[in-house]
């Protein structure tokens, strides 16, 4: 093995190589494994790199140079053999041929004198992206490595391809991580999309995403505020909405909502402000055996709020922060598309309406589309609207008959419905007390009468003849009312009719007092109707409308009658607001009797039958909500 051969490839094994030999080839997978493994890191992978370089070449010194805008490059990752000085980067000189040679675009090849001694100074320039500064790995070799320098330019143009590479292969690796979890996403909304009902349809986004992120449970809450829900939750086939611990895992939801921030329990102090802390939920971590909890809001791009999720983790598969640059990932998609499911599966009697539909054959289709239609044009149809009311007979005209002066109540001869006479005899009152008032009253008349004439006689005082005069009229009015009260001992009806009321059979002998109501008799050859319209269908009632009726006691016969009046005062009956209308109706045949109550239909014109189906259940609607 020639001088330049062991020099780019390494001493063979023995003996420790000395600073300025290459590398072995076992060492040098090592190395350059590392340099791989660091690439996440832009510092630590540079400084890897020009490590390697000078190892890997034998070099005195490893120095990666920046062109700075307006001003020299500057060293910013550097590496030397014991007891060797990497001042030379900072020289003038050195910093003026770097620059130049980066301006220029081309490689550098120069000597350098340092300590007295020839050494070679390499350089090979290079972008990692388009828009950053170009950089340059600079080597400075010893005066013992002048016959290598070709092999050794060649490995120093290789290692900053690997510069160059390293950024396109960061992207790539990211655009193909990408481009792996949009089509896992999906994928996934794609077979969510399938789920016949929201909440399996939320089970299924719940259980994938949960093995995406490799947590231990995911729970998703769609809707805001009060009416958030959690629609389900990886590991339950249903979610029960009033648990305990769906309780509280909604009320740690609505709080990131509230607060329109990601929140984690307990507090992870590595995220900064990207991770806001929660109030204690360590009775949700109890209640679920889980270490970590972090809600993230569900926001669509839009920047509507459409729910929440949260992600549980146990003590076996803990929370990282690229863990939470998954979820970060796929929060947005998921928002929307969450969002989206949600609109298409509808919950409650909607939802099944739309699960039935789709589910249903084209016959299906057709024949619920084809009853759809004939029964919209059946509801379309004019017919006869009617009122339906409660009503009650009433006599047209009413005569009172009341006791003519106080007495004591001593025969009756009639009872309610019985029919009377003009002058037919009621009740009588018991005379013989009247008798004697009379009798006593003809004698106190008698007294006065003398009284007076012979005060006109006997005396010449006028006011004693006056007062005698007037003691005798006095006598005289008081006869005159016992005669009266006698000659009205007799109660009589005062017009033909029935008896409304006035049941005294058992009253015989109880005294009554001047002006007390003892019967009621009404004509019955024409008879009222008192209509009780509710106040909800008084709209459609008015004045001259047809109607029929039906009464309880008469059930197979049916009267006609028109509206005579409408009461524009609405009054209490039966415990409802209703509105009195009055009809008139023969009852020459004396069929119909007061207090007959029934239900009268009232006509109230043509109306599309659906109209008087739903106008009631509309208006209740419309009246309490």
């Amino acid at each position: 093995m020639n001088e330049a051969t062991q020099s780019l490839m390494g001493q063979p094994p023995g003996p420790a190589h000395s600073p300025e030999t290459a590398l072995p080839p076992e060492e040098t997978l090592k190395r350059f494994a590392a340099v791989l493994a660091s690439r996440d890191d832009e510092s630590a992978f540079r400084q890897e790199l020009v490590d390697l370089a000078r190892a890997q070449t034998g070099a005195r010194a490893a120095v990666l140079m920046e062109s700075m805008s307006g001003g020299d490059p500057k060293a910013i990752a550097v590496a030397a053999a014991a007891n060797v000085s990497t001042g030379f980067s900072a020289a003038q000189e050195v910093r003026a041929l770097v620059g130049r040679s980066l301006k220029e675009e081309h490689s550098l090849q120069t000597g350098l004198k340092i300590e007295g001694a020839t050494h070679i100074l390499l350089g090979v320039g290079f972008k990692p992206e388009d828009n950053a500064s170009p950089l340059m790995l600079l080597l400075l070799l010893g005066p013992g490595k002048a016959p290598f320098v070709g092999p050794i330019f060649t490995i120093l143009h290789l290692l900053t391809r690997a510069f160059a590479e390293r950024d396109q292969l960061s992207k790539t690796e990211i655009f193909e991580s990408g481009f792996m979890q949009a089509t896992l996403l999906v994928d996934l909304f794609s077979r969510a999309s399938l789920a016949p009902t929201l909440s399996e349809a939320v089970s299924i986004v719940s259980r994938e995403i949960r093995q995406f992120v490799n947590c231990s449970r995911v729970a998703i809450g769609l809707g805001t505020g009060t009416r958030l829900r959690v629609e389900g939750m990886s590991g339950f086939a249903k979610v029960e909405g009033r648990s305990h611990g769906t309780r509280l895992i909604a009320s740690a939801m609505r709080e990131a909502m509230g607060l329109e921030k990601t929140v984690a329990w307990p507090p992870v102090e590595e995220a900064d402000t990207q991770i806001w802390p929660a109030t204690d939920q360590t009775e949700l971590l109890e209640a679920f055996a889980v270490k970590q909890t972090i809600t993230i809001p569900l926001v669509t791009a839009e920047g509507r709020t459409v729910g929440a999720w949260m992600f549980l983790f146990k003590g076996g598969e803990p929370f990282t922060m690229r863990k939470f640059a998954l979820m970060e990932a796929a929060t947005l998609h998921a928002s929307s598309l969450l969002d989206l499911i949600r609109r298409g599966k509808p919950t409650g009697i909607r939802g099944a309406i739309h699960r039935f539909w789709v589910n249903a054959s084209r016959f299906k289709k057709i024949a619920i589309a084809t009853i759809t239609a004939i029964v919209a044009v059946l509801l379309l149809i004019p017919v006869p609207h009617n009122v339906s009311a409660p009503c009650e007979v009433q006599p047209k005209t009413m005569r009172q008959v009341a006791a003519p002066f106080d007495g004591v109540l001593e025969e009756v001869f009639v009872k309610p419905g019985d029919h009377v006479e003009r002058d037919q005899l009621l009740a009588n009152l018991d005379g013989k007390e009247v008798g004697w008032r009379h009798a006593q009253a003809l004698a106190e008349r008698e007294m006065a009468v003398k009284k007076r004439d012979l005060a006109r006689t006997t005396s010449r005082d006028v006011a004693e003849i006056q007062m005698a005069q007037l003691e005798a009229d006095a006598a005289a009015v008081k006869v005159d009312l016992l005669e009266y009260q006698k000659e009205h001992l007799d109660i009589r009806a005062p017009i033909e009719g029935f008896v409304i009321s006035g049941s005294l059979e058992r009253s015989k002998g109880v005294p009554v007092s001047m002006g007390q109501k003892l019967f009621e008799v009404a004509p019955v050859d024409t008879m009222y109707l008192e209509i009780a319209v509710a106040d909800s269908d008084i709209n459609w009632v008015e004045q001259g409308m047809d109607l029929s009726l039906r009464l309880e006691a008469r059930t197979r016969e049916k009267y006609d009658a028109v509206i005579r009046e409408v009461y524009p005062v609405s009054e209490v009956k039966d415990s409802e607001n209703v509105f009195i209308c009055l009809a008139e109706i023969d009852n020459e045949d004396a069929a119909l009797r007061p207090g007959m109550r029934g239900r009268v239909k009232i006509h109230s014109g043509y109306r599309p039958l659906g109209w008087i189906l739903f106008h009631k259940p509309w208006d209740f609607v419309r009246l309490h909500l």
